[in-house]
């Protein structure tokens, strides 16, 4: 400290005084036993001998209530002349990463450290994540797939005049086929597909089957549009009579490889008595694509008890966790080696509340990390090694890298216009307008899926009177949004005494966002009975379902079954994902890790019977912790959440692609974790 003052009445001026009150503490190392610290003060760094064990206090970290705690050593220390002092190590004080804090006789206080960095290695399954890559591919693709009349006439997209209609006195496959009834002196009429875009097929598969009753030239014929006028292709009268006849055709012609070709089935002056039928309809097409591969980044989240959170889950460590020490905020900085080479990288810290399970928003640079912060980072399979270090320094500022260059826009909406958040490749618009449920429209290029979240006994939540919050608008590596979600009217029927929350989070440069979806069910003196509980639903337009049901040599059982996918042995938890396709390259789907999937059985104990599972439909995905299969019946509390993933693609990497790579490599096989310390020099 500095002073410098005039006295002008004695005419004297520009006295300057100077006093240091310096205190240095160097940590040497330890022998396991005790702590090898020296201690100089002032600037000549004079030793300082006169200290006992009641001057120097160990940061031990108390996992029960996330803090840090003081404790001293039991006996006095040795003291060497150079002010070395060789101080026994604390019970439960890790002799390789510890923190002291050491008070001369003057008061002043220095606090040092063993260690000034938290290294995580990363190990991933090569074999696994070999298959991560973009694969050329040729596939068949179903645009018209096994149409049979069975729903509304005409199907979808399609078109008939004259007598054509769905009729169930005859049919090849199901209870309808299409039917044109002749009439008189004879009826004629047009059964027309959808325009089908095969622009780009190497070839078109027509496939269908047909039955006449008469045998006539020129009254039935199957005819293509090119474009431009319609061909005939061939006459179907002159087929066998009162039998089906199966038609099958490849077409390679390129006037027909266009994207509005169709067929038409032209029934002509078709007399009283006479009859033709068409059923279960597909129109495929050849194609070769090309499926991206890459896998990409994840939020990976660093508590301050040492615990790695991937996809919701904890990680298991291959050691001991290492708990983050109290140091200031805007000294930390985050280290990846990536692909073998060592830079800073984007990282944000987050401050939440109620044991990690609320968000708040970024943490104030000017506060100590504690338990209520995380910090984020993203990873990919290229990154081996994540280096978390601090600068002691008092003169520190915050690095750009925890605030600058946000990916993410957004905007706040309104009760007419949505909610809306983008990473510039993942689009979410949530819809809060009137009572509507709590919806999530991901967009990415031209797919489009809604998640609707929290239905509980057949009744879906809705956003109740406030709109959802964002908690971190302009985070480096990932936008955070909650809300907490109401049942009006009374609430939910023979469900009494509960609440939600729901935390979504967008990544920087990924095609999904994450959930957290929470209910906290409290003490009930009234019966609660669950009959349906469904955190999640998704839709996606056209998509056919494939889902994991198990795995085999480390490789998803993959099936295109609808229905009940639940539990079928304690033993082993079989599902972790299911997507939705309306083609190769596009569709959406969920994924979640192992301890979710363990989630998604969580009431089978109360239930006495496998009641949670994974319900399947044509165009749906359904995660119900209690479905059909058993009812739940409680009232004590009950503290419970569900996490995971929505994946949108569009030529971009899917959950499961053919070859066996895809997104579900992230939430099935998730990097093995080291820790260590060490000291920055």
């Amino acid at each position: 400290m500095a002073i410098k003052y005039d006295l002008a009445g004695l005419q004297i001026y520009d006295v300057k005084y100077n006093v240091s009150c310096k205190l240095d503490v160097t940590v040497l190392g330890t022998d396991g036993v005790n702590a090898h610290i020296r201690v100089a003060m002032d600037d000549e760094d004079k030793p300082v001998i006169n200290l006992g064990k009641e001057n120097f206090k160990f940061y031990l970290y108390n996992y029960t209530n996330s803090t840090w705690m003081m404790t001293g050593p039991s006996t006095e220390p040795i003291v060497l002349e150079d002010g070395t002092y060789l101080i026994e190590l604390p019970s439960g004080i890790d002799p390789y990463s510890f923190m002291v804090q050491v008070k001369d006789q003057r008061g002043v206080v220095t606090v040092a450290s063993s260690f000034s960095s938290y290294t995580l290695t990363l190990t991933w399954n090569s074999t696994i994540y070999s298959l991560a890559e973009a694969i050329n591919q040729e596939a068949n693709m179903a645009l018209i797939d096994h149409e049979s009349f069975e729903g509304s006439w005409p199907p979808d997209g399609w078109d008939s005049t004259g007598r054509w209609n769905k009729e169930s006195d005859r049919a090849y496959d199901g209870a309808y086929s299409a039917d044109f009834d002749g009439g008189g002196n004879g009826r004629s009429g047009y059964l027309i597909t959808p325009p089908i875009n095969c622009y780009g097929a190497e070839a078109i598969y027509v496939d269908f089957y047909y039955y006449v009753d008469f045998d006539y030239k020129d009254e039935f014929l199957l005819q293509f549009y090119n474009g431009t006028h319609w061909n005939n292709i061939v006459d179907l009268g002159l087929s066998p009579e009162d039998e089906w006849l199966h038609y099958s055709q490849e077409i390679t012609d390129s006037q027909y490889l266009i994207p509005t070709f169709q067929i038409r089935w032209y029934a002509i002056d078709i007399e009283n008595g006479e009859h033709v039928y068409i059923d279960y309809v597909t129109v495929s097409i050849r194609r070769n694509v090309t499926l991206e591969g890459k896998i990409y980044p994840a939020a990976m989240e660093l508590l301050q008890n040492g615990t790695v959170r991937w996809f919701g889950e904890n990680l298991k460590l291959a050691t001991n966790a290492k708990p983050i020490p109290p140091v200031p905020i805007k000294a930390i900085r985050v280290n990846q080696t990536i692909n073998g080479v060592t830079r800073e990288v984007p990282f944000q810290i987050e401050d939440w509340s109620s044991d990690y399970r609320v968000p708040l928003s970024l943490a104030n640079n000017a506060s100590i990390f504690n338990n209520r912060n995380i910090i984020v980072f993203l990873v990919t399979p290229n990154v081996s090694q994540v280096t978390i270090w601090w600068d002691g320094s008092d003169r520190t500022v915050q690095t750009p890298l925890a605030y600058a260059n946000s990916p993410f826009s957004y905007s706040f909406g309104d009760e007419h216009h949505p909610l809306t958040l983008s990473n510039q490749i993942l689009n979410l618009d949530i819809d809060f307008s009137g009572d509507e449920a709590f919806k999530v429209v991901s967009t990415v290029n031209t797919s489009q899926a809604t998640a609707v979240l929290m239905r509980v006994n057949q009744d879906t939540a809705n956003y109740g009177y406030s709109k959802p919050m964002y908690a971190v608008l302009n985070g480096t590596v990932r936008a955070v949004l909650h809300h907490e979600v109401e049942w009006p009217d009374g609430g939910v029927n023979t469900c009494p005494n509960f609440y939600s929350h729901i935390v979504l989070t967008v990544p920087a440069n990924v095609t999904y966002y994450t959930y957290q979806l929470r209910l906290m069910f409290l003490n009930s003196s009234q019966p609660r009975i669950i009959t349906d509980l469904c955190p999640i639903r998704l839709y996606f337009s056209g998509g056919k379902p494939i889902t994991e049901n198990g795995t085999l040599n480390g490789y998803p059982v993959t099936t295109n079954a609808t229905g009940l996918f639940y539990n079928f042995s304690s033993a082993c938890w079989q599902h972790h994902w299911s997507q939705l396709n309306s083609s190769l390259t596009k569709g959406a789907g969920i994924m979640f890790t192992d301890a979710a999937n363990h989630m998604l059985y969580v009431f089978d104990n109360i239930a006495g019977d496998s009641t949670g599972a994974l319900n399947i439909h044509p165009e749906v995905i359904e995660v119900c912790p209690v479905t059909s299969r058993a009812s739940v019946s409680f009232t004590d509390s009950l503290d419970i959440m569900w996490c995971g993933a929505v994946v949108t693609f569009d030529g971009t990497t899917p959950i499961y692609q053919t070859n066996g790579g895809g997104l579900w490599m992230l939430v099935e096989y998730p990097p093995k974790v080291v820790v260590t310390t060490e000291s920055i020099p």
